[in-house]
């Protein structure tokens, strides 16, 4: 008996039926031990013993009834019968993961190909005793994966050319997309050399890792040769019966490219992955970019309608597996907010699935902060709060001075509550901590709630007040929310708050939160509390995920979609965990550049490397050439055009204008990090219908203040507690300093203060900036002496009212500081 075996694991799900055929694995090392013998000769007959290795007695080894025993023997239909398969130089195998053949591929309960994926393993014999395999007689192997109508899908994510060492290089080539082939082509060499040669006696296995996609039905064929020889395995492939699916994005995450389309940096990756899974685009595979702006509602109410269009789209699509009568859904953030309203409120069954990665189902606090404080905390907040300030000045929501319309923090404000109604949809509700009835704004040094304005979060209130239709909509098992919650409690969860200051109305309205150990961390994802994206409360189960999908990324609320790529998915595709991933994207974006242009003009920009990013002035379209650039072109009016560049090189960018229309336009760059936004450089023109306009900025970190920037008011205008009250005749200094995070000194030469009625927005009173040589005791520019700005202001030279109240404001790098007040004496 022989030394060697081989193990065949037979699962006892596999029930054998009359007529089907079984493969052994590989018998090479059995059968070559006996030829290897020195009784051994060509002709003599061997025995192949199959024996358990759980029965015992007389259970032990198989018996099998003869195959050619006669018709009337007793059990002969129950009889098995041994093939043989001798491949001296080619064979291959078709194996599951744990190694077992495959023959025939099956469904899970969703739909999708099983067991899923395959490895197909090709081993190529040069026979003992004979010559060489070595060219010309042998040349590479030839390996083509496809089959016989041409219809089988699937996707090769891994090639290990040699089991032993990395002397064999396989060129592949692949089609017909880069994600989904029917047809795979690869032929192997010995690295460096233009053929495989094989020594006598010696054998060498080649593996694909493959990954079937749901198609009609096919069979599924893999062919290799090898000079002379050749061999074909193939395994029967089911029609699929799978669900289109639908990646709705968060706030922030779909921008007007033209159209509304997803931001790139933060969906791709989900998306690559979806495909290749074997999602295709226009068929079973959506998106719905949206204006996250909107109320909630409305934006759930599109949803429901652009769904009703991709299931037609998907019943005409000519793919009789991907069934069109309801679709998955991935929603990211605010995106499971308009997902859930719309399942919850329609009368339409054409939802069947919902997975929600990291959505506020109970509000997140940090909202409050970016709408009533306008206080961002990370470099998205800051992002969006530049998006804000830009589309406000372009929407006209401004303070005329003398310097141009500068965005205000009151007129930013009053654009967010007109124009930006979902962000105060985002608010945590008063079930968000049951212990305190405004959720989330406690009274500093106490334990009590904030008496503050009760600004209640009636859409969300009455989203979690109805979550019983989403449960009887879809069922709790086909709700899965995913809750990303960080090693360390670093989430804002709630605040201690302090009256507001009347002059800093009419923000902070509810309460102010200072900086410090004012805001409170809990477990979450650093933007939403894991509290609010579990549903637990609702008895919905929930997927907690501690890390990303790599096992060592630190999770983070924006990269979610990227980071969760395969937890998000593996739940639509049957409970199957896609065995490869399109990467981890990074999770904070460093050093960015967002160039933005105001109306009316097209905008261009060309890196230091002589790339470009923004519209081809030539065609029209979308130039992308600069790495990590987003580009959003509206074409509506009050929507500001920009231009994301992450992670920019230092260097000088050209700002290539072409004029639109006739009028006034702003230009300029604004230069983001993680803690602040710092303005580069921005210029003002007058355009002209298709005249060109050309600016230069140079970017270099060095000469920028570390952010986040500090502007402290100096005496008399340092008081926390009540304005200054000063006599119309009198002359009041203006002094304030500013420091970065450094504590060094900022000087801005662009610097402007400017002085308004709050009751009376719109246009100031007086501005100032450094422009000329400010005097002492002269009411006409700003100085800077001793590391402190001064304007010297003498009331009377202004049209100032006794009995009011005057805001001061200042801007620094192009970004509104904290402000102060006085009012004018009776």
């Amino acid at each position: 008996m022989t030394q060697n075996f081989a193990t065949w694991n037979i699962p006892s799900t596999d029930q054998w039926q009359l007529g089907e055929t079984r493969d052994t694995p590989d018998l090479t090392p059995v059968i070559q031990e006996i030829i290897n013998r020195d009784d051994w000769s060509s002709g003599n007959g061997l025995s192949i013993i199959a024996k358990s290795l759980s029965a015992s007695g007389v259970n032990r080894h198989r018996r099998v009834i003869g195959y050619d025993r006669p018709v009337w023997y007793p059990g002969y239909q129950y009889s098995a019968r041994l093939v043989i398969k001798l491949a001296s130089n080619v064979a291959i195998s078709i194996n599951d993961t744990t190694g077992n053949p495959v023959t025939t591929i099956g469904l899970n309960n969703d739909g999708w190909p099983m067991p899923d994926p395959l490895t197909v393993r090709v081993t190529l014999t040069c026979p003992a005793g004979g010559a060489d395999c070595t060219s010309p007689s042998f040349g590479s192997l030839g390996l083509t994966i496809g089959s016989p109508d041409n219809s089988a899908r699937f996707y090769v994510y891994s090639v290990d050319p040699n089991e032993n060492a990395s002397e064999v290089t396989a060129t592949c080539t692949a089609g017909p997309t880069s994600y989904s082939y029917t047809t795979y082509v690869s032929d192997c060499v010995r690295s460096g050399a233009s053929a495989l040669d094989l020594p006598a006696g010696s054998t060498k296995t080649l593996y694909w890792s493959v990954w079937i996609q749901p198609s009609q039905a096919t069979t599924f064929t893999v062919t290799a040769n090898y000079g002379q020889y050749s061999n074909t395995a193939s395994a029967s492939v089911p029609q699929a019966s799978i669900h289109p699916v639908v990646v709705v994005p968060g706030i922030f995450g779909s921008l007007p490219f033209g159209n509304w389309k997803l931001v790139p940096f933060v969906y791709d990756n989900l998306l690559n992955e979806l495909r290749f899974a074997g999602y295709e685009d226009g068929i079973s595979l959506f998106t719905f970019p949206y204006d996250w702006r909107q109320r909630n509602e409305n934006s759930g109410d599109e949803l429901g309608t652009a769904i009703n269009g991709f299931l037609q789209a998907s019943s005409t699509s000519g793919r009789p597996y991907v069934i069109s009568d309801s679709a998955d859904i991935i929603a990211h953030s605010m995106g499971g907010l308009i997902s859930r309203s719309y399942i919850q409120s329609s009368t339409q069954n054409n939802v069947r699935r919902l997975v929600t990665l990291g959505t506020p189902h109970s509000g997140a606090p940090m909202a409050y902060l970016l709408a009533d404080g306008l206080d961002p905390q990370d470099w998205l907040g800051h992002i969006i709060l530049d998006y804000f300030t830009l589309s406000a000045l372009e929407a006209g929501y401004c303070t005329k001075t003398e310097y141009g319309c500068k965005v205000t923090n009151p007129d930013l404000y009053r654009y967010i509550v007109d124009k930006v109604p979902s962000a105060r949809e985002l608010y945590p509700t008063t079930a968000y901590n049951p212990n305190n009835v405004g959720g989330y704004l406690i009274q500093y040094q106490t334990s009590q709630p904030y008496p503050y304005l009760m600004q209640r979060n009636n859409f969300l209130e009455s989203l979690n007040a109805n979550i019983s239709a989403l449960v009887h909509r879809l069922g709790s098992s086909n709700i899965i929310p995913i809750v990303g919650q960080r090693p360390s409690a670093d989430t804002m969860g709630y605040f201690q708050v302090m009256p507001t200051l009347p002059w800093n109305l009419p923000l902070w309205a509810n309460g102010y939160v200072p900086n410090g150990n004012f805001i409170k961390y809990v477990p979450g994802d650093n933007t939403v509390p894991a509290i609010s994206a579990d549903l637990g409360k609702f008895g919905i189960s929930s997927i907690i995920a501690n890390q990303a999908d790599d096992g060592k990324s630190k999770i983070s609320h924006i990269a979610l979609p990227t980071q969760l790529q395969l937890t998000a998915i593996q739940p639509l595709i049957g409970g199957t965990r896609l065995p490869f991933g399109t990467g981890i994207a990074k999770t904070a974006v460093n050093n960015s550049l967002v160039f933005f242009a105001l109306s009316p003009v097209d905008m261009q920009v060309i890196d230091p490397q002589g790339r470009g990013a923004g519209v081809d002035f030539a065609t029209g379209k979308e130039l992308s050439e600069i790495p990590g650039s987003t580009v959003s072109r509206s074409n509506a009016t009050g929507e500001p055009n920009f231009i994301i560049i992450n992670n920019s090189i230092e260097g000088a960018y050209t700002i290539k204008l072409v004029g639109t229309g006739s009028g006034n336009y702003i230009v300029g760059a604004d230069s983001v990090t993680e803690t602040g936004i710092l303005t580069v450089a921005s210029f003002t023109g007058v355009a002209s219908p298709g005249i060109n306009y050309q600016y230069t900025i140079n970017y270099n970190l060095n000469t920028l203040p570390a952010t986040p920037l500090s502007l402290q008011w100096l005496p008399p205008l340092d008081s926390q507690e009540q304005p200054l009250n000063v006599n119309i005749n009198r002359t009041i200094p203006l002094k304030f300093t500013v420091h970065d995070a450094q504590g060094d000194f900022v000087q801005d030469n662009n610097a402007i203060v400017w002085i308004v009625d709050p009751s009376d927005p719109g246009k100031a009173i007086a501005s100032f900036s450094l422009t000329g040589q400010g005097v002492q005791g002269q009411s006409t520019a700003i100085r800077i002496q001793d590391d402190t700005y001064i304007v010297n202001l003498h009331l009377k030279d202004y049209p100032f009212q006794a009995g009011k109240t005057y805001t001061v404001d200042a801007a620094i790098f192009g970004q509104a500081m904290q402000s102060t007040s006085f009012v004018v004496a009776p």
